[in-house]
């Protein structure tokens, strides 16, 4: 098997096998694309389109913002160590890269570099905990407003102790 620029040749099966790109281009009857098409024809070879796969070997870190990273620290045992320098090192980031997104990147990289322990499972895992915390304690406090309303419609008044332990 031979591949060149969105062509493989496989000369066992006798088939081409193009990439959409290279289909696109050989629409184009001036392209090298068309020229090479026309020849594998002419030579027998029959013609496959193949649409490119994209590996996605990408490691996310979905919900890890600056804001996350700065409290991982806050509760980290050398929280004295290192806030400091990592807010020192967002500032500089963005000013290096005038305020734009681009410096999260860079950010990242370095909070995973001083917390080498942290990896992505760790950090969902971390992130959903605190989503799911977060979710009790709104519910709570819905419950907490809604037997304020309750009580208030029967004609009670309540202390926030009473409406605490009435929800």
């Amino acid at each position: 098997m031979k591949k060149n620029n969105g062509l493989t040749l496989d000369m066992v099966t006798n088939t081409a096998t193009i990439t959409k790109a290279f289909a696109k281009n050989a629409n184009d009857i001036n392209s090298a694309e068309y020229k090479t098409l026309r020849q594998l024809r002419e030579d027998g070879f029959s013609i496959v389109i193949k649409a490119a796969t994209v590996k996605n070997n990408k490691i996310t870190h979905k919900g890890m913002t600056l804001q996350w990273m700065v409290q991982y620290i806050e509760n980290h045992d050398n929280r004295d160590t290192y806030l400091d320098d990592f807010k020192n090192y967002v500032e500089l980031q963005k000013k290096l890269n005038n305020g734009h997104a681009a410096y999260y990147a860079k950010v990242k990289k370095h909070f995973l570099n001083l917390f080498p322990e942290l990896t992505a499972e760790n950090i969902r895992m971390e992130i959903e905990a605190e989503e799911a915390a977060i979710r009790v304690i709104e519910e709570h406090e819905a419950a907490k407003a809604s037997k304020k309303i309750q009580l208030a419609a029967d004609g009670r008044n309540t202390t926030e102790a009473e409406a605490d332990e009435a929800a």
